[in-house]
């Protein structure tokens, strides 16, 4: 059990919450034949080193110092015992020493810290001889009572309430002529005679969630059943009382510049719960008090190096834009950085940041961030940002992980399919020159704009990284330096491609409606659409569906960066995500993608109604032609199942997955709480993202395009391809009315051929 100090296993009492327990638990008495008090080893302010078995040194800043409290002129309160023989001297660490256990008195108790790990051990040093064996005839020694109180500033320093940071006594303490701060904070602590040693701890808790400041008075200390406790005010009138048990692991306390030898000025820095900051203003910082965020570093750091001067996060706070209402020295801390499922970018002075009454960042004209979206802290050694005060804020996402990444995988393979699809029809018409006519070429621009939209939306979902804020803040020299510089770029040049091809496909879509219209509009049907005209008309086309969406996106692009427009309006493209920037508060996505998409839908739907009427009576007029020998009943159902193919081509046609879509952007920013949300979204994901299925269904999968390439390919007859093409193609003696060369005017001629 007893040995001395070199090899001893230090790891025995490693954790100093568990030696600060010991330190009261074993303030019991051991054995008493006459009343004698242990003592401190060494002198104030120094501690056993750990090198050599009774070496003094002075106490570093933070470590944990004991300090006598026995009061009496002849009582010597510090010194190592001297024995009989040197080699009589013994040590035992604090932890070891059980209830039955006899110390021979004169001992005294230290703190031994070990430099190579800065663990910090309670250690008694006594004496040792073969008298120990008789104990009726040696004199023991009643244990010393102990309890522990946390200072908030390491040795030499104060707590100043404004800028919240610890700042040398000797300059901002006037009144120190016969005392020093550590003279001055003992003096005014309640007088404990049942207390033998006051074993005093540095530096603020380490709170688990906010912590808050309260000035007191040193008459609100007070000591009670081995246990200091306060009675601060926590409101602002001073109406709302509660007592508090003071512990190393809650509360800290600390002299302030205003502090006299007759009137002590105090704070008091306590753990509380996050709930209170709903009460009151908090603020959260990335890192520890002590603690910055260094570009290269993986996590929070101290500045070693001396010629950088540390800027006060509290006196940037100050300084920085802040709400009228915001108490500027009545708010909360908040410690650590959040978003572990996403990313975080730095928002720079540039946009205007404040921080409200509650605490939390304003962005102006985008969006407000709580408590749990953002923190705040100095930024050092970054080459593209100021060293100055920034929030990082977290990345937009509503879902989790795990579900997240299911959904993000399964589009991507729906997608592929799609663009392999798409990519088939393109091919297939190309192939063909007997599909090259107007609505041919019509079909082709508007899955070649789709084409590359899904492409760069798969290759986008592929090339961004899944970065989490332990990635991304670990490795803040890259995210913030490279990341934010070159990937910008690459965003702002991938999300406008894919707004230009998605407006296109869209703006095609649009044509083909009005063409299919305008082959069923009447009198406009007799137009030819050969030769010149032909060329013509799809120019005016091409000038339609390519211009609008160059037009849209340039002036998004002008938008963005300029200040013609409020924030609220503009695209933001490329600064969260490579697509517009959500928020329920932003409105760029809806003026520039989905009120152009809804309006051309619309229109699509006025075109589809007129159209189906047109189409019937077109219908009707080939019925009253063509004589056919059928009975009544089966002529109402081919002429039926006719009418609803043509209709549900149509309707497909025109954009019922894109309805969806649009569907889909309404609940996702302004009914975020319906259960059937997720749902949903998983069929309107997969109806969107097999639109290039559905294209092939309707315009490749037919009998007479089968026929068709086999023609190409040699594979069929040519006399008999000729005669089947005749038929299929260009085959209009049947219908009179209509001399159009669209491909799905042509699918109608077949189907109304008895």
């Amino acid at each position: 059990m007893k040995g001395n100090l070199e090899g001893h296993p230090f790891a025995l009492s490693s954790s100093r919450g568990y030696l600060v327990l010991l330190l009261i638990c074993l303030s019991a008495k051991v054995s008493r034949s006459n009343e004698y008090r242990m003592r401190k080893c060494c002198p104030p302010q120094e501690v056993f080193s750990g090198r050599s078995k009774v070496d003094c040194v002075p106490a570093p800043s933070q470590t944990m110092e004991l300090h006598p409290l026995s009061k009496g002129a002849n009582l010597q309160i510090h010194g190592i015992p001297k024995c009989e023989k040197p080699d009589d001297i013994a040590t035992i660490f604090l932890n070891e020493i059980k209830p039955d256990d006899f110390l021979r008195s004169p001992a005294c108790l230290e703190v031994l810290r070990k430099e190579s790990s800065d663990e910090e051990l309670p250690i008694v040093v006594h004496c040792r001889s073969n008298k120990d064996d008789t104990r009726k005839e040696a004199t023991g020694l009643s244990f010393p009572k102990i309890t522990t109180i946390r200072r908030c500033c390491p040795k030499d320093t104060i707590f100043d309430p404004r800028s919240r940071f610890c700042v040398p006594s000797i300059s901002h303490i006037n009144d120190t002529s016969y005392f020093s701060s550590e003279d001055l904070f003992f003096s005014f602590l309640p007088i404990i005679d049942s207390i033998d040693f006051l074993a005093v701890t540095r530096g603020p808790p380490e709170c688990l969630r906010a912590i808050f400041d309260f000035p007191i008075n040193s008459s609100d200390l007070i000591f009670e059943d081995r246990t200091f406790k306060v009675t601060p005010s926590l409101s602002q009138n001073g109406r709302r009382k509660e007592e508090i048990k003071l512990t190393e692991e809650n509360a800290c306390v600390e002299l302030t510049p205003e502090s006299t030898i007759s009137n002590a000025k105090l704070i008091l820095r306590l753990c509380r719960d996050e709930q209170i900051c709903s009460e009151k203003p908090c603020i959260r910082k990335c890192c520890p008090e002590d603690r910055f965020l260094v570009s290269g570093r993986r996590e929070c750091q101290k500045l070693y190096d001396d010629s950088i001067t540390p800027i006060e996060f509290h006196k940037e706070i100050l300084n920085s834009s802040i709400h009228e209402d915001f108490f500027r020295e009545d708010y909360g801390l908040l410690i650590g950085k959040l978003c572990k499922d996403r990313g975080m970018y730095p928002v720079g002075p540039e946009e205007n940041w404040s921080i409200t009454p509650e605490g939390h960042i304003d962005v102006p004209d985008y969006k407000v961030y709580g408590h749990h979206e953002y923190c705040m802290d100095i930024f050092y050694n970054s080459s593209l940002y100021k060293e100055t005060l920034y929030p990082f804020v977290c990345f937009d996402t509503a879902e989790s992980e795990e579900p997240c990444r299911l959904r993000c995988t399964i589009n991507s393979v729906l997608q592929l399919t799609s663009c392999a699809f798409l990519l088939t029809t393109l091919v297939v018409y190309a192939c063909l020159p007997v599909l090259q006519n107007l609505h041919g070429k019509t079909l082709m621009c508007h899955v070649g704009s789709l084409l590359l939209a899904l492409v760069c939306l798969v290759v986008i979902s592929w090339v961004t990284p899944d970065t989490t804020i332990e990635e991304s803040m670990a490795s803040i020299s890259p995210f913030v330096e490279i990341g934010v510089q070159t990937n910008t770029r690459t965003s702002v040049f991938a999300g406008y491609a894919m707004l230009f091809s998605f407006l296109s496909a869209f703006s095609w879509l649009n044509v083909m409606c009005f063409d299919i219209w305008w082959t069923f509009g009447g009198s406009r049907g007799n137009t030819s659409t050969r030769g010149r005209g032909h060329r013509k008309r799809f120019f005016l086309y091409c000038t339609y569906a390519w211009g609008l969406a160059c037009l849209i996106t340039v002036l998004g692009i002008v938008v963005d960066h300029t200040d013609f427009f409020p924030k609220h309006l503009r695209p933001t493209i490329g600064r969260a995500s490579c697509w517009f920037t959500p928020g329920s508060n932003l409105h760029g996505e809806l003026l520039f993608f989905i009120a152009p998409v809804t309006l051309q839908l619309l229109i699509n739907i006025v075109f589809f109604v007129i159209t189906s009427i047109n189409c019937n009576k077109v219908k009707a007029e080939i019925n009253r032609v063509i004589r056919d020998p059928s009975d009544a009943r089966n002529k109402r159902f081919q002429a039926d199942r006719t009418k609803l193919i043509m209709n549900v081509k149509l309707f497909v046609v025109m954009g019922i997955s894109w309805i969806l879509e649009i569907i889909s952007y309404f609940l996702n920013n302004y009914a975020k709480d319906l259960q059937w949300r997720e749902e949903f979204f998983y069929a309107s994901d997969t109806f969107n993202c097999l639109q290039g299925l559905l294209i092939f269904i309707l315009f490749v999968l037919k009998s007479r395009v089968y026929y068709a390439l086999r023609r190409r390919l040699g594979f069929e007859d040519k006399k008999r391809m000729s005669s089947n093409a005749t038929t299929a193609i260009h085959d209009t003696s049947r219908v009179k009315n209509s001399v159009s060369n669209s491909t799905l005017m042509s699918t109608f001629q077949v189907s109304l051929t008895p």
